[in-house]
Formats: structure tokens, sequence, C-alpha cells
């Protein structure tokens, strides 16, 4: 498959220029989709229709939507491929996905994250990496990524300025652009990345977290950085585990809510802001199947479908109607008030949650402003569900 490199002019060896694309085109209705799953990255969305179509929205300054250009998308756009995704992995300003368990990837490209070596210049539709690894289970973090392969190894690649990829390396020029094996003996079934750090599970739903643990992020009783995987304390069993921007939220195997990190804006649950470096209960005697933990905010999923958000909302990002903060756990309202999955993104810049309804349909809410509601307008502030344009 031919590579589609794009030359930004300044904008390919930072992380920067956002805002800065064309302006929006019309481009039509968004294609009538029932989705089955979504995925939320920085300021862009992606989701998957049930016959595997991937489609993207959103911010696209270094071509992460797979649309062959850096058209900002309103709504739903369809990536330019006829490949079928099992996953899709959206970071900051790229994107990846599984077909058959195999990697592909398209957006920028500054730090390897790609995984097809140190071509630096962003590639606009979906490529193969390098290497015959196959997975199982993908993550993304804002500029690395992370993989547990079809035989239980797990490989992380991009950027190691803060030790996110397991294997020893930091330092703000360290990268790298194929997969390397995360340094450990343990084998994991579950991961997800954050910002600069990434948690992972075992089968038996022991915890272990790598990379930045500046605000206690990593769950090891401490506030500092490791380049290897390290233990969480508490010796608790997890059934589900998500990173977060700066924090990580993880439920016990009886459906109990913990996180630990950043709590500055409330996103721990715990009816304060202050920093945990060991997993600390959300308040509300809430059973939850998992939650997901963004920037600075954090949804939890019931059983029962119902969805509980807390921390910070100046941009509508927990759905109640409002941008107040909150410091304990605060149901979504609306029209629409449960869903059979949702998802926030981890970013720093993204304050934005989505999800799949009950009634089958595509929502979300929350910082809009690059277009990654997917209503087809910008908006800076989505107090409640807002449906995703051709979402059925």
């Amino acid at each position: 498959m031919k590579r589609t490199p794009f030359f930004l002019m300044g904008c390919i060896a930072l992380l920067g220029c956002l805002g800065e694309g064309p302006s929006d085109p019309d481009f039509g209705p968004a294609p009538l989709v029932a989705y089955v799953d979504l995925f939320v990255g920085d300021l862009h969305v992606c989701g998957l229709a049930g016959d595997g179509t991937g489609l993207c929205w959103g911010d696209n300054i270094t071509a992460q939507l797979g649309t062959s250009d850096t058209d900002t998308r309103l709504q739903p756009f369809n990536i330019l491929t006829s490949l079928k995704f099992e996953q899709l992995a959206p970071g900051a300003l790229h994107t990846c996905g599984l077909v058959s368990g195999k990697l592909y990837c398209w957006g920028a490209n500054n730090v390897g994250q790609l995984a097809f070596g140190a071509d630096g210049f962003p590639i606009g539709a979906p490529d193969s990496a390098v290497g015959g690894l196959r997975f199982r289970a993908l993550s993304s973090g804002a500029i690395h990524m992370c993989g547990i392969t079809t035989d239980s190894l797990t490989y992380c690649w991009g950027f190691a300025d803060r030790g996110q990829l397991g294997q020893g390396t930091t330092g703000g020029a360290a990268f790298a652009p194929f997969p390397v094996l995360v340094g450990t003996d343990s084998q994991f079934v579950q991961i997800d990345g954050g910002g600069s750090h990434n948690c992972a599970l075992t089968a038996v739903g022991q915890a272990w977290c790598w990379g930045d643990g500046t605000f206690g992020q990593l769950g090891n009783n401490t506030f500092r950085t490791s380049a290897f995987p390290a233990l969480v304390e508490g010796g608790l069993q997890f059934q589900s585990i998500n990173a977060g921007g700066t924090h990580t939220c993880a439920v016990t195997l009886a459906g109990e809510g913990y996180c630990w990190g950043d709590g500055a804006s409330a996103q721990l649950g715990h009816g304060g802001t202050g920093p945990k470096p060991v997993p600390t209960l959300v308040t509300g005697g809430i059973t939850f199947d998992y939650i997901s933990a963004g920037g600075a905010h954090s949804c939890g999923h019931t059983p029962t479908n119902e969805v509980w958000c807390w921390g910070i909302n100046e941009s509508g990002q927990l759905g109640t109607g409002t941008t107040d903060l909150s410091l304990t756990p605060i149901q979504v309202t609306g029209s629409i008030t449960t869903f059979t999955s949702i998802e926030v993104g981890s970013g720093t810049l993204g304050g934005l949650t989505c999800g799949i309804a009950t009634d089958g349909k595509a929502y979300c809410w929350g910082r809009g402003g690059e277009g990654q509601i997917g209503h087809g307008v910008r908006v800076e502030t989505v107090l409640q569900p807002q449906l995703v344009n051709g979402s059925i």
C-alpha cells in the first residue's frame, strides 16, 4: 500500500499548529452508520460500524482522520481504505487500528508512533506497520502506542521521554519507531495508555503501571517516573483499568471504583482535589463495571447502563447540563441517560465524552471546537449528550 505523506510546513516536528488547518468545506450528509464502538482521542474521535468500517471526525491537522487530506471534519467521514477494523486507537495527532491482528497506522509520525521507522512525515491513510507482529489488544497514549500480541507479549513504541515504553528508556529525545518489548515477566490481558503512562492487568486482576509518575498515576505510592512496569500497591484485584492524562482509574472484581494520581480537578472522585499515589475509593457506593479516565475528568459505567461522571467540567464533559466541577460522581442527564458503552478522551486538551446509548445511537458531549462532537458544527461547550450525525 502506498503511503501518502503530508508536508505541513513546520507542524511536523512538534505537536503544535492545532487550529491552523484549512477552513471547513461542506462535506454533505454524514454516512448512515450503526456504531458498535467509539474511540476518543485528544481532539478527534473514531468509530466502528458493525461491518468493521472505520469513520473519524474532528481535528485533522496531521491527517489523523485517515482521509488523505488535512481538512477538519465536523461530522463522521469514512477512513479512506477498504480495510475492515476490529479496533481503533486514536492518540493526540495519530490513529492506529487492527485488521485481523495486523497493525495499521496513520497521522503524525514525528516520534515513531506509527511504527513505520524513522519516517517523520505524517501519513494520510492507513498503512501497515513494519514487522510481523499480530496484536489482540491495542492502546494509544498521547504520542506513543502499546499492544498485547496474540502470544501474550506486550510491546510499545513512539515517544519514550517519561519511560512510557516500559523498557528502561527515558529522556526528551528518546523514542522508538518500531515496537519494543516491555521489560516484565508478567503477561498482561488488558492494557490502556494515558498521556505519558500505561497501565495493564494480568489474568488474575493484578495491576501494573509504567511511565510518568509525577502525580502518583502509577499507583505505587511514589511520585516518580518508572521506565519499567511497577506493581500498583494495595493488593486489589481489578476487572478493568483505564489510564487518563495524569491519573488512572480501575474497577475491582466486586465493582468498586478506585482512582489514583492527579486530583487537582477532582478527577479522582474521592471528594477532594489532592493527589493520591495509591488506589483511592471513589465515593458514592456506586457499582461500576468500568471507569474511563480522561484528561481531567472521569466517567464510570454501571452494569445497568447508567453513566456517572466527576472532575472538571468547563466544556460540559460531565453531561450534567452545567459547567460546574463535581468532586464526586454525578449522573449524566438529558434526553439520553443510559449507555451500553462510554469513553472519555485522555488527552489534556480533550474534555470530551462519547458513548453508544441503549437506543443504539452514538452521542458525544463536552468540547467540540474542532468538530469532535460530530454533529456538524463547531461549538466549544456541549452540556448534554448530542447525537452524532448519521448515527442510526
